[in-house]
């Protein structure tokens, strides 16, 4: 029997089939104007989380704005709270896309438009690298780039504290020449910041470095998506994804693969250890039949390290799903974060946890968001003792009790999942809950002191809301529990 809540101002879980239910819900913003978190990795010495992205105005911690949108840095720790923040940039706009760590050196990776201290700018949108030491003190600023626009997307560090540099181009970056309109690169720095090797790859059309990761002999593996006949690959769709191998002790392009079908595919994740697991978007058909109203799927194929598909499996319903960040589940399995997007404009995008188990089948989606904001998650980040922590922004309140943007503008926010899988339970607010079952009948709950409340909401769910799942919802949101869907 489907169960669902026909609410407007009460908040009911039901998490039949789902084994991870919110605690509470952080949010980090800027001083009237929107910040935007783009990556969050663990620092497991002390259990805390450093996050990095980009906003305009002053950081929650009073940070001073330098330019028009500043990149920003900040450390959290297990509970959310804001340690510190460090926001910095040009007097133009600077935005941190990626963030590692490794003996207690941070590392932060994005683009500018102006010039950072001591640095000269190369072309139009520059990369640049930072190196803080662990209480976010400066230590080192690399600019680079090409005469034309560079993005670096992604930053890895390596076991022996080599750093990793993955993106795109649109010219030919460190005397390298460009294959075509934009090429994928990666480069490989010391510590110190020396550069040790560099790689530049491309086609005719695009090839845009999305996600990457390094194995136990610092070898580089990176993903993305093609538009042209890549290293010999035929183009099927319009994009295909890629993925690429080199060696890690001298930049040497070992071997790449492409996988399509006839619209578009995009690798967005990716994981490495004994295999190479990685997270695709696609409009395709590429696993059996889910792909719905050419909408898109995320999809994860497991490959072995020299680049042979061993299996693969694909999710998606009417709506969209975009996926982010791949990790592994300390219990097994898999977490990917992403976003959702009904087919209705009159639904908003909502941020969402799905888990694969150890065969790739899809076991559940969770789904948190407001009927009057956007939510997206970006980054999904288990831990050994099990919590289960996803980051990403929004510009509505994600959880019942958490307060939540009230200006419009979106702010950064760190959700904590525990396990657990409790019974229905209702909390209402100001209003009353309507719970629809299958058989069409109606049951409304009051309010404590059994006066019925006022505000009744007895309507269908929204356009664009279609899964086999359950559904709940509180005030001014929306959070759905998607049951398992076989695959």
């Amino acid at each position: 029997m489907l169960l669902l809540l026909l609410a407007t101002s009460a908040f009911l879980q039901l998490t039949e089939g789902v084994d991870i239910t919110q605690e509470w819900t952080k949010y980090y913003s800027a001083t009237g104007a929107e910040v935007l978190l783009r990556s969050m990795v663990p620092y497991d010495h002390d259990e805390s989380y450093f996050v990095c992205g980009y906003g305009a105005g002053s950081f929650v911690d009073n940070s001073t704005q330098v330019g028009m949108i500043d990149a920003i840095l900040a450390k959290l720790d297990a509970s959310g709270n804001l340690l510190w923040s460090h926001q910095f940039g040009t007097t133009d706009d600077d935005y941190a896309e990626s963030v590692a760590v490794r003996h207690n050196r941070i590392y932060v990776v994005g683009n500018t438009r102006g010039v950072m201290p001591g640095q000269e700018n190369a072309g139009w949108a520059d990369g640049f690298i930072k190196a803080f030491d662990i209480s976010g003190n400066e230590a080192w600023t690399i600019q680079f780039g090409s005469n034309q626009d560079d993005y670096p997307r992604v930053v890895k560090t390596s076991h022996v504290g080599h750093v990793v540099v993955a993106g795109y181009t649109y010219g030919g970056l460190y005397s390298r020449v460009t294959a075509g309109a934009g090429d994928m690169f990666v480069v490989m720095y010391a510590s110190n910041g020396n550069r040790i090797w560099r790689a530049q790859r491309g086609s005719s059309g695009n090839e845009f470095a999305w996600a990457m990761d390094l194995d136990t002999s610092q070898d580089v593996y990176i993903a993305g998506d093609t538009t042209g006949n890549l290293d010999g690959q035929t183009l099927v769709g319009s994009e295909d994804m890629f993925l690429m191998k080199f060696r890690g002790n001298d930049g040497t392009w070992l071997w790449t693969i492409t996988k399509g079908g006839t619209a578009s595919d995009r690798g967005r994740a990716l994981w490495v250890s004994s295999q190479i697991f990685l997270l695709v978007d696609t409009k395709s058909t590429l696993y059996g039949s889910e792909v719905s109203n050419s909408t898109w799927d995320v999809a994860l194929i497991k490959y072995d390290l020299d680049g042979n598909e061993i299996s693969g499996a694909q999710v998606g319903s009417a709506s969209e799903i975009y996926g982010y960040d791949l990790k592994p589940g300390f219990a097994g399995g898999w977490f990917a974060a992403a976003r959702l997007n009904p087919t209705s404009e009159s639904v908003p995008t909502h941020f969402a946890v799905l888990k694969f188990d150890e065969s790739l089948a899809h076991e559940y989606t969770f789904s948190a968001g407001c009927t009057d904001g956007t939510s997206l998650g970006w980054v999904v980040e288990p831990h050994w003792n099990y919590p289960l922590m996803a980051a990403g922004y929004t510009n509505c309140a994600l959880a019942p009790g958490s307060d939540g943007p009230t200006d419009g503008n979106y702010d950064m926010f760190l959700t904590k999942f525990v396990p657990g899988s409790p019974t229905t339970s209702t909390t209402t607010a100001a209003g009353d809950s309507s719970t629809s079952t299958g058989d069409g009948t109606t049951v409304s709950s009051d309010n404590t002191d059994g006066s019925q409340a006022p505000g009744n909401a007895t309507s269908t769910l929204p356009d664009g809301i279609s899964t086999d799942s359950s559904i709940s919802a509180f005030a001014g949101g929306v959070v759905l529990f998607l049951l398992a869907s076989q695959v």
